[in-house]
């Protein structure tokens, strides 16, 4: 399946190149521009692919790239009417204007919409399990350094605050082999000022140890130590009891260890909450008594439509939201931030508040 994605994706890739390149031909027809059909090819690809390895890398021009890829799809739908909104004149003389502006008003809207950071509330069903009621509060894919951070991480964390949180779970992918070393550590030393009843909870997300560069700028065991220093509870594979009634179980990156493993060493008739990035193994989960899951990693698409790609092949078992399934309950965030650009142009950033009772 991964191969075909990939063929699939570059596929894509080249007929979005084409698009471009036509665009530009228009361009340059209309400006009356005299420029060799083969020049204008290469440079269609220069730019396109140009702005795609140089936006992977920096986050600045990735937002160009969105940009760029945005216009194209806007320019084909525009050419997929074209013979019906010929007929007005003001569409003959702007057609070739109206994906750059709306590209840019949904470029613009994007990059917005990732530094605008919703609480988003769901009321968590326990039947009867508990003595007392509990409220979380779930964050997961802040990426530090790419979206929110500085100060404007420490006010999320003061209007959190004000929620009077029982606990704060952080679900993977709080910084990124991105994030430098400073950044990881202002990044931890901000999150330690949350005031919970019962603590904050940490498991590790696919992107935190720096498992995707060569040149880390941290190991685990620097990671680990700054997380710890910050009064921050690592569940690695392990897990943590409250009140004797309630469980929380994290996993380990990499999913290490079954979920029936998991629950061995924790009590039958407690209420069960797991920590797991990745939103996999849901009938492993349903099947071993686990009465909420809490993930992220997906970003619900983050930038569209990529969300549409993750439905249709199934990248994860939830792309977001909130499902129950009897009594097993499941939660996807779409993330506090994002990955790779400063933008969102599907769901929004958000904390999750989850009011357990």
């Amino acid at each position: 399946m991964f191969y075909v994605v990939v063929v699939l994706f570059f596929i894509f890739f080249m007929f979005l190149t084409l698009i471009f390149y036509k665009y530009l031909y228009k361009v340059c027809e209309k400006l009356n521009i005299n420029i060799n059909k083969n020049i204008l090819c290469v440079i269609s690809i220069i730019i396109f692919y140009g702005s795609l390895v140089v936006g992977m890398m920096n986050k600045y021009v990735s937002v160009v790239l969105v940009f760029i890829l945005y216009t194209i799809l806007l320019f084909l739908v525009v050419m997929l009417f074209y013979k019906f909104l010929m007929k007005y004149k003001w569409f003959h003389k702007y057609y070739l204007l109206i994906p750059v502006i709306l590209s840019f008003l949904f470029t613009c809207y994007g990059v917005y919409n990732m530094y605008n950071i919703d609480g988003k509330s769901y009321n968590i069903s326990t039947n009867n399990k508990l003595n007392n009621e509990y409220k979380g509060i779930l964050i997961s894919d802040l990426h530090y350094g790419l979206g929110v951070k500085g100060k404007g991480l420490f006010n999320i964390v003061d209007e959190i605050n004000k929620l009077n949180p029982d606990f704060v779970f952080l679900v993977g992918d709080i910084v990124d082999e991105n994030t430098t070393l400073e950044e990881m550590k202002e990044c931890f030393k901000i999150l330690g000022n949350f005031k919970t009843n019962y603590g904050i909870f940490y498991s590790y997300g696919n992107h935190d140890e720096n498992i995707y560069s060569n040149s880390k700028n941290y190991n685990k065991n620097i990671l680990r130590d700054n997380i710890l220093l910050n009064g921050i509870n690592i569940l690695e594979d392990s897990s943590y009891r409250i009140n004797d009634e309630l469980t929380i179980i994290g996993r380990s990156n990499g999913y290490k260890k079954s979920i029936e493993e998991l629950v061995n060493d924790t009590n039958n008739d407690d209420y069960k909450i797991l920590l797991a990035h990745i939103p996999i193994d849901y009938k492993s989960a349903k099947d071993n008594n686990i009465d909420l899951m809490l993930s992220g990693h997906t970003h619900a698409g983050q930038v569209f439509p990529v969300k549409i790609f993750e439905e249709t092949f199934n990248t994860s078992e939830m792309i977001y939201g909130y499902e129950s399934d009897g009594n097993f309950q499941k939660v996807v965030t779409s993330g506090i931030a994002g990955w790779g650009m400063p933008v969102r142009t599907d769901y929004h950033s958000e904390y999750v508040i989850l009011n357990i009772k």
